[in-house]
C-alpha cells in the first residue's frame, strides 16, 4: 500500500512539474518591432499637430500608444544609430559623422540584435544600416539573421549600388545582391512582413529602417498627386514629395498593423515608432513649435517622436510621458524592461525607461545630456552643442532657454539669470 502512495505521490509531481513547464512555455518572449524613419521631423506627422500631411494610421497608433514627448536623438542619421545599437553615445562608438568612415560602428561594441540573439531572438533589419557595408560592420555580422538593405547613408549615394532610384533597386540580401521590384519603402516592408509570418511562432526582433523620406525625393505618382489642389498651393514641390513620402511609410504601416493582428500576436509585440533626426524638409510648414531642424542644435534638430505600444505589457492607452529621455535609452530599456541576460563590458550612457513606462518611480532624475552639431571625434566645447536638462537649453555656451516656457527657443535669458551656471 506504501508502494503505491509512494508511486501516485511521484507521478503526481511529475504531472505538475509538466504543467509548469507547459505554462513557463505559453509564456513566450513579446516580439520587438522598430520602425525608424529617415529625416522625419516631429512636426511631420498630422498627430502632432500638422494639418497638411497624411498620416491616418500612425495617428492611430499614436491615439493607442505610451508618448515620450521630450524625446532626443542625435542631430543626423548615423549616430542616432550607433546610439540606438549600443546604448552609448556616437562619439564613443565611432559614429560621429555619416561619411569619410566615420559612420562605422567600431566592431567591439555589443550590438541590440547581438543581445536579443544571445537570449534566443530572430532577428531582421530591412533598409538603411548606415553603420558599415563591409565585413566585420555589416547588420548580418552583428546579430542580424536576415537582412534586405541599401547600401551607405541612402539610396543612390556612392557606396550603394550603381543606378539605384528608390524604383526597382538592386539591394543586399544577406550579403548577396538582389534585384527587387517596387517602390524602395514597399520593398523593405514587404521584406519584414514575410520574416514576422515565417517566425510568428518564436520571439523576433524586427528592425524597420526607412531610406524614406530622406533625398533624392522621388516617389510614387499617386502619392504626389495626394498633395494637389488648392490646399497646398503655397507648399513648394519638394516638402509636397517629402510628404507623400511620409504617406506611402504610412499605408505601409497599416499593413504591418493588419499582418500582426492577422496573425494574432499584435498583443505579444512592442512595436515602436520613431524617426532619426528633425525634419529635413517640412520645416517651413510646420515644425511642432520647435527652433531648427536636421543638423541643428536647437530643438527641431533633435527632438522627435517616439511612440511605443506593447498590449500585453500594458503598455497602450494614449499617454505621454514628458520625462528628459534619448536614444541610448533604448536598450537599456529592452534589458531591463524584457528581462534579458546581458552584462555590458563597457559602460553604457543609457538609462532604462522602464520606471516610466511602468509608472512605479514618482521621482526620475533630472538628466543633463546633451547633444551636437559638429561631426568630430573630440569634441570643442560649447561649439555647435546643446546641454539640456528636464527644464534648461544652452545652446553654445552663449544661449539659455526655459524649454518649458519658451519651446521655440526665442528668448536667450543668459544675461538674466544665473542658471546657466548650473547647467
Amino acid at each position: 500500500m506504501r508502494k503505491r502512495i509512494s508511486l501516485l505521490f511521484l507521478v503526481l509531481i511529475a504531472m505538475f512539474s509538466s504543467f509548469d513547464g507547459l505554462s513557463a512555455q505559453s509564456k513566450q518572449k513579446p516580439n520587438v518591432i522598430i520602425v525608424i524613419t529617415d529625416d522625419q521631423g516631429k512636426g511631420d506627422l498630422a498627430c502632432e499637430g500638422n494639418k497638411f500631411i497624411k498620416t491616418p494610421n500612425i495617428d492611430k497608433f499614436y491615439s493607442d500608444a505610451v508618448r515620450f514627448t521630450n524625446y532626443h536623438v542625435s542631430t543626423t542619421c548615423a549616430p542616432t544609430r550607433g546610439a540606438i545599437m549600443t546604448g552609448r553615445h556616437s562619439n564613443r562608438v565611432n559614429v560621429f559623422h555619416t561619411i569619410n568612415g566615420r559612420s562605422i560602428l567600431f566592431e567591439d561594441e555589443v550590438t541590440l540584435p547581438q543581445i536579443f540573439a544571445q537570449n534566443g531572438y530572430t532577428n531582421a533589419m530591412f533598409g538603411k544600416w548606415h553603420l558599415g557595408d563591409n565585413y566585420p560592420y555589416r547588420p548580418e555580422d552583428r546579430g542580424f539573421h536576415e537582412v534586405i538593405r541599401h547600401g551607405g547613408g541612402g539610396v543612390g549615394q556612392g557606396p550603394d549600388y550603381w543606378g539605384n532610384d528608390y524604383f526597382d533597386d538592386t539591394y543586399w540580401h544577406n550579403s548577396k545582391m538582389e534585384k527587387y521590384e517596387g517602390y524602395c519603402s514597399d520593398v523593405f516592408f514587404n521584406g519584414a512582413l514575410d520574416f514576422i509570418e515565417t517566425n510568428k511562432d518564436k520571439p523576433f526582433f524586427c528592425y524597420i529602417s526607412t531610406n524614406a523620406p530622406h533625398s533624392p525625393y522621388n516617389l510614387p505618382k499617386d502619392y504626389f498627386d495626394l498633395y494637389q489642389g488648392k490646399k497646398y498651393k503655397d507648399i513648394n514641390e519638394r516638402t509636397l514629395r517629402f510628404y507623400g513620402m511620409i504617406t506611402n511609410i504610412d499605408d505601409n504601416f497599416k499593413k504591418l498593423e493588419d499582418k500582426l493582428d492577422d496573425l494574432g500576436i499584435a498583443d505579444n509585440t512592442i512595436v515602436i515608432f520613431t524617426t532619426d533626426n528633425g525634419t529635413a524638409a517640412g520645416r517651413s510648414v510646420y515644425n511642432a513649435g520647435l527652433k531648427g531642424g536636421k543638423g541643428s542644435q536647437y530643438e527641431g534638430g533633435h527632438r522627435v517622436p517616439l511612440y511605443i505600444r506593447w498590449p500585453d505589457g500594458k503598455l497602450t492607452g494614449g499617454k505621454d510621458i514628458d520625462e528628459l529621455v534619448a536614444h541610448y535609452d533604448l536598450l537599456p530599456t529592452f534589458v531591463d524592461l524584457l528581462g534579458l541576460d546581458f552584462n555590458p563590458v563597457k559602460k553604457l550612457d543609457g538609462k532604462s525607461l522602464t520606471p516610466l513606462l511602468e509608472a512605479k518611480n514618482d521621482t526620475w532624475e533630472n538628466r543633463i545630456l546633451y547633444m551636437d552639431t559638429q561631426r568630430e571625434q573630440n569634441l570643442i566645447k560649447y561649439r555647435k552643442y546643446t546641454v539640456m536638462d528636464k527644464d534648461w537649453r544652452l545652446v553654445d555656451g552663449k544661449e539659455l532657454y526655459n524649454i518649458n516656457n519658451d519651446l521655440g527657443q526665442q528668448n536667450n535669458i543668459i544675461l538674466h539669470t544665473q542658471k546657466w551656471q548650473h547647467v
